[in-house]
């Protein structure tokens, strides 16, 4: 059986679009968040707390994608992301050189 996985366009499949589109056409296996890199102080720019929002994703199969090269910021997203109740991400660490 196929699955559809909505992959993020910057500022276009936010969280709002998200919602939207699951509750008008549904079939979306997973989403997608745009990419999250960690900032100084391990927390969440203010944008990316209002698309991580568990009752903004509520209902919703969505993968977090954290973007970074530092293994300790990486660690300490994802623990964020867990106290936020994901259960999965993606890790981008760049590409090679």
């Amino acid at each position: 059986m196929a699955q559809y996985y909505l992959a993020p366009m910057e500022e276009v499949t936010g969280w709002l679009f998200r919602q939207t589109l699951e509750r008008h056409f549904g079939g979306v296996d997973r989403y997608f968040t745009p990419f999250l890199s960690p900032i100084t102080g391990c927390s969440f720019k203010t944008r990316q707390g209002r698309e991580l929002d568990p009752s903004h994703n509520a209902g919703l199969s969505i993968v977090p994608q954290v973007l970074t090269d530092d293994p300790d910021a990486a660690a300490s997203m994802m623990q964020l992301l867990a106290d936020l109740g994901y259960t999965e991400v993606k890790i981008n660490s760049g590409c090679p050189t």
